[in-house]
């Protein structure tokens, strides 16, 4: 891909495409290449095993993710959940999603009608720049808890709005927190 690309989409309007592989909706960086430097940094501060055998991704975007997804974790299977066909469409264009699952649907709506656990669990859902009101419903987190494998372990970037973590600090049994550039992210935890 040469040149930027413009799609519309009724879910995030228009979503703008650049050559870099760049995805932004609202003028807002959805991924980028820095984006994978931002998960790797996430993966250096929990204690996870490299035989992670399964990923879930809340908000696929572009797949900026994937790629340090698949350094820390070779060997996992990744499933990813985006509202927004037509990211999980430039997400595939990209060749960031050519080998991972890609469900489309509402975050909660597949957490609780899913059935596999999951040893990581990735939540980047957002809208623009505002982190998704699902952050602040405890049937989120309960769902996300009960899709956790023993050793599993969540985390969420919240970007700058740090009050996002206070729920799920209140219902897993450890937390962590970190920032990482303009970034905050939360890690939790119930083994």
């Amino acid at each position: 891909m040469n040149k930027r690309r413009i799609r519309w989409s009724p879910k995030n309007g228009f979503i703008y495409v650049n050559g870099d592989g760049e995805v932004l909706v609202g003028g807002f960086k959805q991924t980028s290449a820095h984006y994978a430097q931002l998960w790797d940094d996430a993966f250096t501060h929990i204690d996870l095993p490299r035989d992670c055998e399964s990923v879930l991704m809340l908000g696929l975007a572009g797949g900026g993710a994937i790629p340090a997804i698949r350094a820390a974790y070779p060997h996992a299977r990744i499933t990813a959940v985006d509202h927004d066909e037509a990211m999980a469409n430039i997400a595939q264009e990209l060749g960031a999603a050519a080998d991972i699952e890609v469900i489309i649907g509402d975050a909660l709506a597949v957490l609780e009608s899913e059935s596999r656990d999951f040893d990581l669990i990735l939540v980047d859902i957002f809208y623009m720049l505002t982190p998704s009101p699902l952050l602040n419903k405890e049937e989120f987190w309960g769902a996300i808890g009960r899709r956790l494998t023993n050793r599993g372990k969540v985390i969420v970037n919240v970007a700058g709005y740090p009050e996002y973590l206070w729920l799920p600090e209140s219902m897993f049994a450890h937390a962590l927190n970190w920032r990482y550039d303009t970034n905050i992210f939360g890690a939790f935890w119930n083994h």
